[in-house]
C-alpha cells in the first residue's frame, strides 16, 4: 500500500479518480506494452488512495494518437469536459506530458485543475496546480505574456518543469 498524500482531501474522494492512458503511436502500443501496463496499472494506485472502484474511471480512447493535438484526441477532451464539470477530483497520469505536448492544451488542463481544485498525481507524486507555486508563477500558468514568462523563469510552475523534463527525455529532479 502506498503512502497517501496530505494534498487528498476529503473532497476529493468524493469526486472521481480519471486515468489518463495514452501512447504516442500504434507502434508505441506493440513495442512499449510495459509503458501502456504502467498506465492502466494507475487505476489501482487511485484504488489505493482511497477510491471506490466505481469512482476510478479509465480514459482510454487516446491510445495510438499523438499529444500533439487535442482536436482529434476524444479521451483528451473527455478529461477536459469532466474536470471543468467539477466531477474530478484527481487525474493520475504517469508522466505529465501524457496530458498533452501542446502548450494551449497543456495549459487549460492546469488552469482547470487550479479552478476546480482538481489534483494531478503521476509516479512520483502528487501536485496541486493552485498552491504549489508562489501565486506569480500561478498566474504565468495561465497567461502567455512576456511578463508572465519572465515570472515563470523566475519562479516555475512544478507542473511546468516536469511536463519540460518529461518531453525532452530528463529525469524528475526531486526535493
Amino acid at each position: 500500500m502506498i503512502a497517501i498524500s496530505p494534498k487528498i482531501e476529503p473532497r476529493h474522494l468524493r469526486l472521481a479518480a480519471l486515468v489518463y492512458v495514452r501512447q504516442s503511436t500504434p507502434q508505441q502500443l506493440q513495442n512499449n506494452q510495459e509503458s501502456t501496463r504502467r498506465q492502466y496499472g494507475l487505476a489501482e494506485r487511485a484504488r489505493q488512495m482511497g477510491r471506490s472502484e466505481t469512482a476510478v474511471r479509465v480514459i482510454d480512447d487516446d491510445l495510438g494518437m499523438s499529444g500533439a493535438s487535442s482536436e482529434s484526441r476524444t479521451g483528451f477532451q473527455r478529461l477536459v469536459a469532466a474536470i471543468g464539470m467539477g466531477e474530478v477530483g484527481i487525474v493520475l497520469v504517469t508522466e505529465v506530458s501524457r496530458l498533452s505536448r501542446l502548450n494551449r492544451d497543456w495549459h487549460r488542463v492546469i488552469e482547470l485543475c487550479a479552478v476546480f481544485r482538481t489534483l494531478i498525481a503521476d509516479e512520483d507524486g502528487v501536485y496541486c496546480a493552485g498552491s504549489q507555486a508562489p501565486a506569480a508563477a500561478r498566474h504565468c500558468c495561465r497567461q502567455g505574456n512576456r511578463t508572465a514568462r519572465a515570472t515563470r523563469r523566475r519562479h516555475p510552475c512544478p507542473l511546468e518543469r516536469r511536463r519540460e523534463n518529461s518531453i525532452q527525455g530528463r529525469q524528475p529532479r526531486h526535493g
